[in-house]
């Protein structure tokens, strides 16, 4: 029988450890940070890793449907309960709204399985063009590079390691549903148009961060870049490109967590912020 099963193959468990790493970083950092709500946002910590584990190590498809699920649920009750400013609940529902949409292509993947086989592994779905072309679809939706426009930052006043977890968890989630992908090659039909995604995400998210008036929001541009990087090597990296998408997945976790859970340049130390 089919179930919700959890596995941690060479690649979840290299992402996996990237992961809990870069949540134990935020939640080390954050102790040196002054005020605010800290019961709370360290609760929201510990359920967006969750989330992101189960997601991580989905073992199938059906178990992929519901991390994924979750995830949008805890990461919408975060930004509803815990983020303030201007525009930011119009546009935690529409990142429900498309994330939603990438879950219903899983779901709509899993039901075409179904027809054929109670089989719901991804090597099953590779034997299946239509459910790859389901599973690609669901990937883009969740890397965020369409529509780009939801990728682009808002003021939200949020705890800096909070918020900087809010942007990295599922990114790399979507990042290894595509190196899942390109194990199983991704489609024909849709190789021209995923490349001018990639190439436009790469172009728009490095030009917006060049062009940032606040280096805090920028983290949002350097996963757009990042998400374009990542396609594009998925598309063309032939033999290496489960590797390579990995590596842009870990790059953007270690780097982004390295350079966005920091407070910056410190002139009082400046041997230790340089």
């Amino acid at each position: 029988p089919v179930g919700l099963q959890l596995e941690a193959d060479g690649l979840a468990w290299l992402l996996a450890l990237g992961l809990m790493s870069v949540s134990l970083a935020t939640l080390l950092t954050g102790l040196a940070r002054p005020g605010g709500r800290r019961l709370a946002a360290r609760a929201a910590i510990l359920l967006l890793t969750l989330a992101g584990l189960a997601a991580i190590c989905a073992a199938n498809l059906v178990t992929l449907v519901m991390a994924w699920a979750g995830l949008d649920f805890v990461y919408f009750i975060i930004l509803i309960l815990l983020a303030r400013g201007e525009g930011v609940q119009p546009q935690a529902v529409l990142h429900l709204t498309f994330n939603s949409l990438g879950t219903l292509l899983v779901l709509g993947a899993v039901l075409l399985l179904g027809r054929q086989s109670p089989d719901f592994t991804w090597q099953a779905a590779g034997a299946s063009a239509q459910a790859v072309v389901l599973l690609t679809l669901a990937a883009v939706f969740r890397l965020g590079l369409f529509p780009l426009h939801l990728g682009l930052p808002v003021e939200a006043n949020i705890r800096q390691g909070l918020g900087t977890l809010l942007r990295l968890i599922p990114a790399t989630i979507a990042l290894q549903a595509m190196a899942r992908l390109a194990a199983l090659g991704m489609p024909e039909v849709l190789r021209p148009w995923l490349t001018g995604f990639g190439v436009i995400a790469v172009l728009l998210g490095s030009a917006q961060l060049w062009n940032s008036d606040d280096p805090r929001q920028g983290l949002t541009f350097v996963v757009i870049a990042h998400s374009g990087v990542a396609l594009l090597v998925g598309l063309w990296g032939g033999a290496q490109s489960v590797l390579g998408v990995a590596l842009q997945a870990l790059a953007l976790l270690f780097g982004g967590g390295l350079l966005f859970l920091g407070n910056g340049w410190d002139s009082q130390r400046p041997w230790y912020t340089a």
